[in-house]
């Protein structure tokens, strides 16, 4: 078996993707499929919506943009986080 299968209880907090790419993009809405809120924190590095599809989901209330650095206390008791900056730091 090459997957590793995972279980997530993402309703009582909100998972939080780091990004602002089209990947960004891709994971959140993905992530929508079972979370009812999804936070989205636009890194430094990136331009930030990028018309990349976030807007829609912004717009109906799914997603959240929040101002956070990536950060131990930024991630803590999050079910989930995702990084889609490219940026290993």
């Amino acid at each position: 078996m090459r997957t590793f299968p995972v279980f997530l209880d993402v309703t009582t907090k909100p998972p939080l993707v780091f990004g602002g790419s089209e990947l960004t993009a891709a994971k959140t809405r993905l992530l929508t499929r079972r979370a009812a809120q999804v936070d989205v924190a636009i890194a430094p590095t990136d331009d930030g919506l990028q018309e990349n599809g976030l807007q829609a989901l912004i717009d109906n209330g799914t997603v959240t943009i929040v101002d956070l650095a990536p950060s131990i206390a930024a991630i803590r008791a999050r079910p989930l986080v995702i990084a889609t900056t490219g940026d290993d730091q």
